[in-house]
């Protein structure tokens, strides 16, 4: 690997990781063991982590800031204490976060299809939108299987509710989107209770498609 390969050349003091967008967090783990194997500390940062760097610590790095300001401090408190290892993952969720990844292209498809279905307004919605616009949804919740937590898929449809609000977009849309996903993972569990979590997101008052029910198998 070309970081380890720098790593032991360079002698850096640290390794500083930093990510957007949770759903880079799964490939940057190799970055993180690379690291770590070479003796180099992990320092990360960015909204990618979480706000409370909850990812961050499921990853394993050996330090968390919120800020660059605060990454410096970090960096003047050298060496940091022992990082906590993570625990041994989820075998169900790695094979279901495996599976969701293999199926994107059959998820969004399945979702552009069900958009044509419906009404003209989402047939149109479904004609100018992107492949990748429906792929980065499927991005998002296979993250939130890696990292088991429903509650980072949620938040992404209920941050996509409000965008699709403010463009006029037809409340049923993100349901349909939703319906068609749990339709193809229906023999994945968790991915099914991510998709519940965000139908439940679209029903609170004022969301996109709030007074839509989910479908399919319960």
């Amino acid at each position: 690997m070309h970081l380890v390969s720098f790593l032991h050349q360079q002698g850096p003091d640290v390794v500083a990781l930093s990510a957007a967008l949770p759903t880079r967090l799964p490939a940057a783990r190799h970055t993180v063991v690379a690291a770590q194997r070479t003796g180099t500390p992990v320092l990360a940062g960015g909204p990618g982590f979480g706000a409370d760097g909850r990812f961050a610590r499921r990853l394993g790095v050996d330090a968390w800031a919120p800020t660059a300001a605060d990454g410096v401090a970090l960096l003047d408190r050298m060496p940091w204490p022992e990082p906590a290892v993570p625990g041994p993952g989820d075998a169900g969720a790695e094979a279901e976060y495996l599976g969701v990844r293999e199926r994107r292209g059959r998820l969004v498809t399945a979702a552009m299809e069900r958009l044509r279905g419906r009404s003209e307004p989402s047939a149109r919605l479904a004609d100018s939108a992107l492949d990748d616009d429906l792929g980065q949804v499927v991005e998002f919740l296979a993250a939130a299987i890696y990292f088991v937590d429903r509650g980072l898929f949620a938040d992404h449809v209920g941050w996509l509710a409000e965008v699709a609000a403010a463009r006029g977009a037809p409340g049923t849309a993100l349901p349909d989107v939703l319906d068609a996903f749990r339709a193809e993972l229906h023999d994945f569990p968790f991915a099914a209770a991510c998709l519940d979590a965000g139908h439940e997101v679209l029903r609170r008052p004022g969301r996109n498609g709030a007074d839509r029910s989910p479908e399919g198998p319960r």
